[in-house]
């Protein structure tokens, strides 16, 4: 977890990136408008999305190390918005 990531600019987030050691595989980001929206249009070659509050997305990139991260490189795979989760009757996962 790192406090750099708040507030941060799409340039703060791809450095960020660019720092994370090789050995992880995978990475969770967690941010704020209107900074993710434009993370995803600068990563995915300028596509437009909207990234409303508590959506979570999917971002590939083909890199062999984080420090090949760039702006353009990526490709979204899914948007999940908030509205697709209902509130449930969990009493059967007791």
């Amino acid at each position: 977890m790192t406090p750099a990531l708040y507030e941060a600019t799409p340039a703060d987030v791809i450095e960020e990136i660019r720092s994370e050691p090789d050995a992880s595989e995978s990475l969770l980001l967690v941010g704020h408008e209107p900074t993710w929206s434009a993370m995803i249009g600068l990563l995915c070659q300028g596509i437009t999305a909207r990234f409303p509050t508590a959506a979570m997305a999917r971002v590939d990139l083909s890199i062999s190390s984080w420090r090949e991260a760039r702006l353009g490189g990526g490709q979204l795979v899914w948007l999940v918005p908030p509205k697709l989760f209902s509130k449930g009757n969990f009493d059967s996962l007791r």
